[in-house]
Parts: C-alpha cells; sequence; structure tokens
C-alpha cells in the first residue's frame, strides 16, 4: 500500500480512538481494500465484520457488541460498570433488546428482551474506559434495575453497588420516578436511609 493511503488510514484511526468501521472509512474516501491492506500488513486486526482497529489500541468489549447490534443497550452489571459503581464484570456482557430484536448470534452477552416502552426507559450514552460512546441504562434506571434483580447478585456485589451509586451524582427526581413506574418505591427509600 503506498504510504500516503498508509498515513491517511492510520490518521483516520487515531482521531476515531483506534477504531475504523468500513462504512464511516467509505464515507471518508477510504476503500475497504486498504483496510484489508493494512490489516495484512499488521496495521490493523478486524474484531467484526466491518470494524477494524489499529494495532496498540485495547479491544473494547462493549464497542463491539455495540457495533455489531446497534440497539444492544447495557444494563444491570455492565451498566454498573460503565458508571464506575464496580470493575468490569466478568465474561458476560448484559444487555436489553427489543422484544423483536435478533439476538441469537450475540456471544459473551446475557440479553433480555423488553417491551418497547421498557425498552426505551432511560437510555443514555456513556463514555467506556477507551474513550468509546455505548449505549447504556442511565444511572438512576440501571440503580432501580439492579434493585429489581438483587436476588441474582451477590451480597457483597449488592452493597458495593447499591454504596457506590448513591455516593454518586444521581437525579432524585428521576430516580423516584423509575422506582414509581417500577413498583421499587419502598426499597429505594429503605436503600437511601442505609446508604446514605
Amino acid at each position: 500500500m503506498d504510504e500516503k493511503k498508509s498515513y491517511q488510514i492510520l490518521q483516520f484511526a487515531e482521531d476515531r480512538d483506534g477504531y475504523v468501521s468500513v462504512s464511516e472509512a467509505k464515507r471518508f474516501g477510504i476503500a475497504q481494500t486498504y483496510l484489508v491492506l493494512a490489516e495484512e500488513e499488521g496495521q490493523f486486526e478486524k474484531v467484526a465484520k466491518g470494524l477494524y482497529v489499529k494495532k496498540g489500541y485495547p479491544i473494547d468489549p462493549y464497542y463491539i457488541l455495540h457495533y455489531r447490534y446497534p440497539k444492544a443497550v447495557f444494563h444491570l452489571l455492565s451498566a454498573a460498570a460503565l458508571h464506575g459503581w464496580i470493575e468490569q464484570d466478568a465474561d458476560l456482557l448484559s444487555v436489553k433488546c427489543p422484544r423483536n430484536y435478533m439476538t441469537a448470534g450475540i456471544q459473551g452477552a446475557r440479553v433480555t428482551h423488553a417491551g418497547f416502552e421498557d425498552y426505551q426507559r432511560g437510555i443514555g450514552l456513556t463514555v467506556t474506559k477507551n474513550g468509546l460512546f455505548v449505549p447504556v441504562t442511565d444511572k438512576e434506571r440501571t440503580l432501580v434495575d439492579i434493585v429489581r434483580h438483587m436476588a441474582e447478585f451477590s451480597n457483597e456485589t449488592f452493597k458495593v453497588i447499591i454504596r457506590n451509586a448513591f455516593a454518586s451524582n444521581l437525579d432524585e427526581q428521576q430516580l423516584v420516578a423509575y422506582a414509581k413506574e417500577l413498583r421499587q418505591e419502598n426499597e429505594i427509600e429503605l436503600l437511601r436511609k442505609i446508604y446514605q
């Protein structure tokens, strides 16, 4: 590959935290052929169909899953990790998707399907530790969901999440609204008394 194209692709990746999608590259006049050549020369690694990461940049499982399944929203432990309440969750990422969204191919994720209203409630964006944007349930919705599913977590994990959640910058009105909508008012109020 000629030096000019090589420089262009490398600079393009630098401006995007190391990640380049084929469709994005095409919009900027970089043909897929050059990405394939850059991969063959060891400058990039293909991490998903149509997605490359520049060598030396970390592999971001959150971003890759979001790229492959754009309607997947990180929730529960994955959202808690993205909000900084716990370390990155272990092997399985937790995502929720619309009820009719095809998820048979999602590997390495625990998938929950939700009705349209429940799926839409509390979706926000956050930045992964690698500087890439992904969809996530907002802090308040994440806290209410953790409380709703508390039986699924160890006591220690649950306590750490709740303590860190209440220490973070929560929107109290939004938290109360979600708690009412999801019938968790008493639980949230009790936890607030214990942890604040």
